[in-house]
């Protein structure tokens, strides 16, 4: 018998918050896409004695997790992120491995509850499932527990070691010591693997005084769209908004279809080598695809906004922003202080005065 979802583990409750993630949206991910992107084989390394039926239901967890928390234009730091926070938060510890596959994925996707050989057979399905590069590690016999397991895990091509079966049942000090740490920093908790196995990872992706507290800071803010009627001179204008901290947020290339043909029409010119967003008012929109596509209830991920320097016509401004799905976002009545044209509000609209 499947056991039902368990709630957040008993570890210190800062860090539970920090874990927390919240459900909603879609990504279109099922058990056969699953599949061809993992292990699903006699002999996995998802659990070597699985049946095809069990490794079914890891790939059918796998796909929910996508479903649920993985959306377009999250970064390899956040899809790790958020596959830490859920397995450490959805599986507790065994209290025996030879009971309920608590040595596999599906013991820590499906019963949840695992030993270290599941959580870190787990992480790796999610991992495969996200196209992030994993591996599964196995202490030697010369750590202070041959018989530990974790994984190493690809952010950004640099290659760092997770615990995630640490992080849960160990709180603050997982975290420190088990959470996108270098190989020395592992070393020194006194296990010891055959490193010619795995890739090398000789930095940590945090110092370890900054450790807990980048990790308290990397909750993932998963935010829902909606749509909002605009009326630019007189013709009214759907687009997709995303309501951050109380203001509405409009993406950049939305704006500029917008006030396309009027006398404060731009262009959007991202130069992304040098990291610049130039912004041309003497030409007209130059359109893409997708622009004024307004859509509800899209599920989307706060990340900075990727341009370091914004640019008007060669003068430099540094409106607040935000890059969800790909796109850049700004409050309208910033990008209309910038370009010259009245944004307004008659108590039911949205109303843009252009020149």
């Amino acid at each position: 018998m499947k056991k039902t979802l368990k709630t957040l583990c008993v570890i210190p409750a800062l860090v539970a918050a920090a874990l927390a993630l919240t459900v909603s949206g879609a990504y279109a991910a099922d058990r056969n896409s699953v599949k061809m992107t993992g292990e699903y084989h006699s002999r996995s390394v998802y659990g070597p004695s699985l049946s095809s039926g069990e490794l079914d239901d890891v790939a059918d967890a796998v796909a929910a997790f996508l479903n649920e928390y993985i959306v377009e234009g999250m970064t390899d730091q956040q899809k790790v992120r958020a596959a830490c926070g859920f397995i450490s938060t959805t599986c507790t510890y065994a209290e025996s491995w030879a009971q309920n596959r608590a040595n596999t994925a599906w013991g820590s996707l499906v019963y949840h509850e695992a030993q270290c050989s599941g959580y870190a057979r787990g992480f790796k399905a999610l991992c495969d499932g996200m196209g992030i590069g994993c591996f599964y590690v196995h202490a030697d016999d010369y750590s202070r527990n041959p018989d530990h397991q974790w994984n190493v895990v690809c952010i950004d091509g640099n290659w760092y070691i997770i615990d995630t079966q640490s992080i849960s049942s160990s709180g603050i000090a997982g975290v420190i010591f088990s959470y996108l740490v270098s190989d020395d920093d592992y070393l020194s908790s006194g296990l010891s693997w055959d490193r010619s196995s795995v890739p090398a990872c000789p930095e940590a992706y945090y110092k370890r005084e900054d450790r807990l507290t980048s990790f308290m800071n990397d909750i993932i803010q998963y935010i829902i769209s909606d749509t909002e009627e605009i009326f630019v001179n007189g013709q009214p204008k759907t687009v997709t908004v995303y309501n951050i901290s109380g203001n509405n947020y409009i993406k950049l290339r939305d704006i500029a279809a917008m006030t396309d043909g009027t006398g404060d029409s731009f262009n959007v010119v991202p130069d992304i080598v040098n990291g610049i967003l130039w912004i041309d008012t003497k030409t007209p929109y130059t359109f893409v695809g997708g622009e004024l596509n307004a859509q509800a209830d899209v599920k989307g991920v706060l990340n900075p906004v990727n341009m370091s320097s914004f640019r008007v016509d060669g003068i430099e401004y540094a409106p607040k922003g935000y890059n969800i799905r790909n796109n850049n976002y700004y409050k309208l009545r910033d990008i209309g202080e910038i370009i010259g044209f009245d944004v307004d509000w008659n108590g039911s609209n949205v109303i843009i005065t252009t020149k």
